[in-house]
């Protein structure tokens, strides 16, 4: 199926959209961040009822090491970072917690977290891979 430049102009043009809501997030929202977001929205579009993934599988997928993978989920997550107290500040360099992802201990092994989208993050995953979609016909 072809689809007309007029479309696939318009899909880049709501993913540059997209792009920028994620900056109102995190005004530098590092690619390897968007990477992480979109493996994770992908998962849940494809498993349907109760889906999650772990760091560990994040990782291996992505490319991305571990020790970074840990840290891109925590800022994406929605735990606040830097202090679990409101009003705490969160120490020089940290980033915020964003609040696209909720993280949940494994029922089976407590070393394991397993992440998933929260309903931001549904809401965004819904509107960004509508438009990959349409890039990809």
């Amino acid at each position: 199926m072809t689809v007309d430049t007029g479309k696939k102009f318009e899909a880049l043009r709501t993913l540059e959209r997209v792009n920028n809501e994620l900056r109102v997030f995190e005004p530098d929202f590092p690619a390897s961040y968007f990477a992480v977001f979109l493996y994770v929205a992908r998962k849940e579009a494809q498993e349907g009822n109760n889906p999650s993934a772990t760091v560990s599988e994040i990782a291996d997928n992505t490319g991305i090491g571990r020790p970074q993978m840990s840290r891109i989920v925590l800022s994406l997550s929605d735990r606040r970072l830097g202090g679990s107290k409101p009003g705490t500040k969160r120490p020089a360099g940290s980033r915020k917690a964003l609040g696209l992802f909720k993280r949940t201990p494994d029922a089976h092994d407590l070393r394991v977290v397993r992440v998933s989208l929260t309903q931001k993050g549904q809401a965004l995953s819904t509107r960004l891979l509508a438009h990959l979609e349409v890039l990809s016909e």
